[in-house]
């Protein structure tokens, strides 16, 4: 059966990068604010009792438990890049063909092709030179948006349940 509609996008590492920003800032960032802030009053109530001169195991728990989200952020920071970035970077040609059927949208590579039902497409992110689809909170891929006509992007953001920017989920 052909494609009800098909597009070929090419890949740069700007892009890569500038999803793994986006996605770290989103998701260990916005998604974790009581984290940070319990980060930061552990960050300040260590600097209490340091230019006190306490020395007691306090400084040190109040010290580790400041330190996590900054833990937190720099491990999903290595992950995310050395798995989104690492797969641009072993590209030969960083290019995908993308195929819209009535019930999944095909992705074919050079490491690969999927089959996706539109229904396990949980959320999109739109930035202005990519989409990022997301088929679980921590697993996505991209679509750059460069060459790709606008009612093809109206279909597949229809298929998809009309998820939301990075300010909304579907």
């Amino acid at each position: 059966m052909e494609p009800e509609r098909s597009f070929t996008v090419r890949y740069t590492e700007a892009i890569a990068k500038a999803a793994v920003r986006t996605y770290v800032w989103r998701r260990f960032v916005i998604e974790n604010k009581p984290l940070w802030i319990t980060g930061a009053a552990m960050a300040a109530l260590t600097a209490w009792l340091a230019a006190t001169g306490d020395r007691s195991w306090h400084l040190g728990l109040f010290g580790a438990v400041a330190a996590l989200p900054i833990l937190m952020l720099a491990i999903g920071w290595r992950a995310h890049f050395a798995n989104t970035v690492g797969r641009f970077r072993r590209m030969n040609e960083p290019q995908a063909r993308f195929e819209l059927y009535p019930d999944v949208l095909r992705i074919k590579a050079e490491d690969g092709e999927a089959a996706i039902r539109w229904s396990t497409i949980s959320e999109i992110w739109t930035t202005p030179q990519v989409w990022m689809v997301f088929l679980a909170k921590n697993q996505f891929f991209l679509i750059p948006l460069e060459g790709v006509p606008s009612d093809t992007l109206a279909i597949l953001r229809e298929r998809a349940g009309r998820p939301g920017s990075p300010e909304g989920k579907r």
